[in-house]
């Protein structure tokens, strides 16, 4: 009876709250990776099938992966599909959990990173002031550093943002 409670146990999905700090470094990296191989997108949909369906963030990423393996498709209605489908899971984690730091840089990356002609750019804004007002407070250093990297980079900063940017990322 403790061989089969100790398999279940195993066999389960984890949980949100078993995701620690190297899982989500290891699903940052390979969501990093996923945008320009294919393989990197499968072992990140791989990874993030380890989790239980009730983590916001998690399904954030999972809805990230979906939009990915969008850009890896030939035929326009899949990739038009799989697009939908990953906006309305990201759309879905942050409705859930609004106030997550990283859902919505997660969304405010996609929004910056894809066409505009896809419609998918309304929360750019929002999202930016969010994460440049937050940052300061951000404990989480890895996730920090990506953010103020990635923002400085985006083209959708202004000037004074930039400077405090520069002056964080040097902190």
């Amino acid at each position: 009876m403790k061989l089969l409670l100790l398999i279940f146990t195993f066999l389960m999905p984890l949980s949100a709250n078993d995701v620690d700090k190297n899982a989500i470094i290891k699903i940052r990296d390979l969501l990093l990776k996923a945008a320009d191989s294919r393989k990197a997108n499968k072992d990140l949909k791989a990874v993030l099938a380890n989790y239980s369906n009730s983590n916001t963030l998690i399904n954030g990423y999972r809805g990230a992966a979906v939009m990915i393996e969008a850009k890896h498709m030939f035929n326009p209605l899949s990739r038009w599909n799989k697009f939908k489908q990953g906006k309305e899971l990201i759309e879905d984690a942050i409705k859930k959990d609004g106030e997550n730091y990283e859902l919505r840089y997660l969304r405010f990356a996609i929004q910056t990173t894809i066409p505009a002609v896809l419609g998918y750019s309304e929360n750019i804004n929002t999202d930016k002031k969010m994460l440049i007002n937050q940052l300061e407070g951000l404990n989480d250093t890895d996730l920090r550093k990506r953010v103020i990297i990635y923002l400085l980079a985006a083209k959708v900063c202004t000037t004074e943002e930039l400077n405090k940017l520069k002056l964080w990322k040097n902190k």
